[in-house]
């Protein structure tokens, strides 16, 4: 179940409070960029726009103080259809070098998605490269899950895309690359890819293979265990799961990474919305420029006066989930990443149900959770000569300038890039590092393919990790969340322990049954080079199948040479985070949820 509400949630900004120099003199507010301002996504129904329209549309929302968009090109307009224009096409390109052109002279940023609607796809992409499900023709094999791409632009409808493969994301790019061959560069920030929705994907042409060179025996040798159709005990089913699944993470690291270079290759930044993966999403956000997390429903606010309509709340809506948030954050700050964003304020109401009043607390819990680059969901384009409303989304909630609130829109902006210039300065100051001991959460008997998402976020709130980062958030203590890969990138200087974007104090190891023989390896080599280290229970043994009497012998050999007692009863770790000098907030126990960064006197909250 999500976390109970806390009594009341505020989130209190005091810029550059004073620290060693004891001045108290505040300094400047930060500048505010265009990248502190909010920015929105924009769809674009049937890329059925001209120049006139993004002009006067781009006007408005420099008007309204927003700092840029994400162009995503969606399903047309009823009656409209001559107007569209075929995605990538020269007057496609000549659209959106307008826009970009226009977006320097008003201070407006632009993204773009990689494609239309959600996720990747689209015509050219032909059933060899689509997205496959596991099948059993007497060894494994794949077949089409024939999935299309959710809400394409007209023209652009085709099947998804494999999600690990390599050389299908390479194809699926072609048409992209052979488009922008001759564009001008610097119009376009970055480039986004929506949440894993690849639904049923858990097979790949290259997945034997690679499971073979992963994990030393052949996946093909244990069909009928990993697919239920013989009895095998369940430690096996475990281990054969695990591996199934690790070998499914880091094929879609690789597609991941392939994009990255892509896009940078090509000048521009890459934001990934990486949950709903099968794959480790500390790695998968850490591997972008901007790892993005996303809100979804809303939240019941114990604020008086916050209308909760139940006839204006969808049912089926999941709560946001603080924890999962984290995720994002986390892999920025772990890996030095300056932006965090988040696909924000996604459906809190129907359909004109939302008020501002409505989106700023789940905006302020998002900063609280490290987040400092805000993209609501979102905005449609619109011509000036479409009946009111003019063109809307299916998705609520609508930031558009037909909302009766738009007016007032600029005040809610201009308080987000007042805060956001403050969370964009400075450095991360966390003090502590809490591993996801993720060999251990996909060490799971049921089920097949895992998915790790922000709806049903069970797979974190309900394990011994979720409980512990819940309970060191309640008593005030910052944390960071960190993986295997970005454990074994951290080293030792004095007392800190030092990743690619920052500096901790402490390292903590929530309670895991497995754990692989690399990282409890690197975690003792930390510990031996001074780093502080908390264990609130040693693991019991490795993950996995492939090479386990060797790998269990290595595991043996670390424990009996480390400091640790495998006998010992668990730590209590709230108790020895207060029995130390870590920084705590003990306002947080009052149900104030907040977040500190450092600055050059102090610190910023």
């Amino acid at each position: 179940m999500p976390r109970p509400t806390l009594p009341l949630l505020i989130v209190f900004l005091a810029c550059s409070l004073s620290g060693a120099s004891g001045t108290g003199a505040p300094t400047a507010w930060p500048e505010v960029t265009q990248t502190a301002r909010p920015w929105t996504r924009w769809w674009w129904p049937g890329s059925a726009v001209d120049e006139a329209n993004l002009t006067r549309q781009l006007e408005q929302f420099s008007q309204a103080g927003l700092g840029g968009v994400e162009i995503t090109p969606i399903y047309g307009v009823r009656g409209y259809e001559e107007r569209n224009v075929p995605f990538l096409s020269p007057r496609w390109m000549e659209v959106l070098a307008h826009t970009g052109r226009e977006g320097r002279r008003l201070g407006i940023g632009i993204d773009m998605a990689t494609g239309t609607g959600w996720p990747f796809g689209g015509p050219w992409i032909t059933e060899a490269d689509g997205s496959q499900k596991l099948v059993v023709e007497g060894r494994l094999a794949g077949t089409p899950t024939k999935m299309k791409v959710k809400r394409a632009a007209p023209g652009a409808e085709g099947l998804v895309i494999d999600p690990y493969s390599v050389d299908a994301i390479r194809r699926y790019l072609a048409p992209f690359t052979e488009a922008f061959a001759k564009f001008p560069t610097r119009l376009v920030r970055g480039q986004f890819h929506d949440s894993f929705e690849y639904y049923e994907a858990g097979w790949t042409p290259a997945l034997a293979d690679s499971f073979r060179k992963m994990h030393g025996y052949d996946l093909d040798d244990h069909a009928a265990a990993l697919t239920g159709t013989t009895e095998v005990d369940e430690d096996t089913l475990r281990r054969l799961k695990s591996d199934y699944r690790a070998t499914l993470a880091q094929l879609h690291l690789n597609y991941l990474s392939e994009w990255v270079r892509w896009s940078h290759e090509r000048g521009w930044i890459v934001r990934n919305q990486s949950h709903g993966a099968p794959a480790n999403l500390l790695d998968l956000y850490g591997t972008v420029d901007i790892p993005e997390t996303e809100t979804f429903g809303s939240t019941p606010f114990p604020i008086p006066g916050l209308r909760r309509n139940p006839a204006e709340v969808r049912s089926d809506m999941d709560l946001p989930e603080p924890l999962v948030i984290r995720m994002a954050s986390s892999a920025a700050h772990v890996m030095g990443r300056q932006l965090a964003s988040s696909e924000t304020c996604t459906w809190l109401r129907e359909h004109w149900k939302v008020s501002l009043a409505m989106t700023k607390p789940e905006i302020d819990r998002l900063f609280a959770n490290g987040i400092n680059h805000i993209l609501y969901h979102g905005t449609v384009y619109s011509p000036a000569d479409a009946a009111w409303p003019g063109w809307l989304f299916y998705a609520s909630t609508q930031f558009n300038p037909s909302n009766p609130w738009w007016d007032d829109f600029a005040t809610l902006n201009a308080y987000v890039a007042r805060v956001q210039s403050v969370l964009q300065a400075g450095a991360p100051d966390n003090e502590i590092l809490l591993y996801w001991p993720f060999a251990d959460v996909i060490d799971d008997p049921k089920g097949l393919m895992q998915q790790f998402g922000v709806h049903d976020v069970q797979w974190l709130v309900n394990s011994p990790f979720g409980r512990l980062a819940a309970r060191m958030t309640d008593e005030g203590f910052a944390h960071d969340y960190i993986s295997d890969a970005q454990l074994g990138s951290t080293s030792v200087a004095g007392d800190r322990l030092v990743t690619p974007g920052g500096r901790y104090r402490t390292l903590v190891v929530p309670a895991a049954r497995r754990m692989p023989v690399e990282t409890l390896a690197q975690i003792l080599e930390l510990k031996r080079a001074g780093a502080n280290v908390i264990f609130e229970v040693l693991p019991k043994d490795v993950p996995g199948l492939g090479k386990l009497e060797e790998r269990r012998a290595q595991f043996a050999d670390l424990l009996a040479a480390s400091e640790f007692d495998a006998s010992r009863e668990p730590v209590d770790v709230i108790a020895a985070l207060l029995a130390s000098d870590l920084a705590r907030e003990a306002i947080a126990k009052t149900g104030v949820t907040f977040i500190r960064r450092a600055n050059a006197t102090g610190h910023d909250y």
